[in-house]
């Protein structure tokens, strides 16, 4: 998974790898502040664990 920020004009900045799961199926994410602190944190599901994973953004 990785995040492409936008410039604002129709073009991404370079894609940087955000997450690796080698072992995973994501089949959806979600992007919210889930800890309040302003910040979009990731939240996804893997289907071969069926887990729900929560990225914090620093």
């Amino acid at each position: 998974m990785a995040v492409l920020r936008g410039r604002g004009n129709g073009t991404f900045v370079r894609q940087q790898p955000t997450l690796r799961l080698p072992d995973s199926d994501l089949i959806g994410l979600a992007v919210a502040d889930v800890n309040n602190d302003g910040k979009l944190d990731i939240v996804f599901i893997d289907s071969r664990t069926d887990a729900v994973g929560i990225i914090l953004q620093r």
